[in-house]
């Protein structure tokens, strides 16, 4: 069984979800392990209710979420950073008014629940048409191939589950890690993150298409294949759609009334499905859940083993870790690297019992002591200056030029002379900026 809905922002989703995981029985819980290091796995908890233990599978509609990536990427309410690049609006505006796949519509005056407007901006044309044009914008380039790649997971009519999951399991670890470079960076995920709404569409269709795996894969007595686009809020939308075309504003006794010419649509519909426009603008609702062009049975019913799912998460994360490498912000080097201390904690307070001051950088300590010790490693300057900035980019260039004569045996000490040195050009930026 699935339970599907839209997406609105309210939290009803959240709570639906709430009120059947409390009424459940039982539990199935399935486990993905997660490739990186010091990260607990993925667990996967699907309700069971009832004698027969019937699963459930909270699962979200694809084509909302399309939208709403669409509508975040063109909020001014946010800049999304990723790595060195930003996803902005600018970026999106000009496929449309350079002879891009997009029309002006899309991006000008555009209606937000255009389902063909956010097809044509994830589609392979416009990331084609923005990787010749524009290979430098690789933020937009990103965003666009994980979150249309995750659609497609949906909407695909003959990919393989292990390809979905792949797919599913991709755009979990990009967030993942997105949100780790956002707190290493120290930027705000309020301003420079997706939506809550967005990141509970996200968690939704990951988790959502996985369950339904699961559950097709080991709850199922048979072999059925796998139709996620059916299993969405999409036909009920389609048949509210054909209603008001009916009649506008029905009631529930003209919805018995209609019936019959109901059934007349919804027969048209799946007919002439082949027929669809897909290059109309601002068309808002556009249905594709009755197009079954190309549509592979024999893949679709090709489930994968525990084993298989493990490795595509192997897979997934490695391709996660070369986009954001790509991106400029490599995931294992953020995680190990330590942001850059403050210039005044270089200056350790006097001890007690005497005068010398010392930083302990690993197996390495280098020693700031008083003029009357005269020691190597005596910056001088006046004593009563000791706390002026200028006084420290001093002692930190003489610092700098006595790490130069000396040989360098490991790489603490680098990263010592490392530090030293982009300490001493804040300072001058600093002194730059205020001049």
């Amino acid at each position: 069984m699935v339970v599907s809905y839209a997406a609105d922002g309210t939290g009803v989703e959240r709570s639906v979800q709430q009120l059947l995981t409390l009424t459940a029985g039982s539990f199935h819980d399935f486990i993905i392990k997660h490739p990186g290091e010091g990260h607990p796995n993925i667990t996967l908890r699907i309700p069971l209710f009832g004698e027969q233990q019937q699963p459930i599978a909270m699962v979200q509609d694809a084509k909302h979420g399309s939208k709403t990536f669409r509508n975040n990427a063109y909020s001014g309410a946010r800049l999304l950073i990723l790595g060195n690049y930003p996803v902005m609006y600018s970026d999106f505006r000009r496929i449309a008014f350079e002879d891009g796949p997009l029309y002006h519509r899309d991006v000008e005056k555009l209606d937000r629940q255009d389902d063909n407007a956010a097809t044509r901006l994830f589609s392979g044309d416009t990331l084609q048409w923005l990787t010749d044009h524009y290979p430098e914008c690789l933020g937009p380039i990103v965003y666009l191939f994980v979150f249309g790649e995750l659609i497609d997971a949906y909407q695909n009519r003959k990919m393989k589950p292990i390809e979905r999951i792949l797919l599913a399991l991709r755009a979990y670890f990009f967030m993942e890690m997105w949100e780790h470079f956002l707190e290493k960076a120290g930027y705000p995920k309020s301003k420079h993150f997706l939506s809550h709404e967005a990141c509970d569409i996200t968690r939704y269709l990951i988790h959502g298409l996985i369950k339904l795996v699961v559950i097709y894969r080991d709850f199922i007595p048979a072999t059925y294949p796998l139709l996620p686009w059916l299993l969405s809020t999409e036909v009920c939308e389609h048949v509210f759609g054909l209603c008001r075309q009916i009649v506008k504003d029905f009631t529930m006794l003209d919805f018995y009334f209609m019936v019959p010419k109901l059934f007349l649509r919804l027969r048209e519909a799946a007919l002439f499905s082949q027929f669809s426009d897909g290059k109309a603008h601002a068309s808002g609702y556009h249905h594709t859940n009755t197009d079954n062009r190309d549509i592979d049975l024999v893949a679709l019913s090709t489930y994968p083993s525990n084993d298989e799912i493990n490795d595509a998460a192997k897979v997934a994360h490695e391709e996660a870790e070369n986009l954001w490498t790509l991106l400029g912000s490599s995931p294992v080097t953020t995680g190990s690297s330590k942001l850059l201390p403050s210039i005044r904690s270089w200056f350790t307070e006097k001890s007690p019992e005497g005068s010398a001051r010392a930083t302990d950088h690993g197996d390495i300590q280098v020693q700031f002591v008083d003029e009357e010790f005269d020691s190597d490693y005596n910056f001088g300057g006046d004593s009563a200056n000791s706390d002026d900035e200028d006084c420290e980019g001093e002692q930190i260039q003489r610092a700098l030029d006595k790490w130069e004569v000396t040989s360098v045996k490991s790489f603490r000490e680098e990263d010592v002379v490392n530090n030293l040195a982009f300490a001493a050009v804040a300072l001058s930026i600093e002194d730059s900026m205020t001049m």
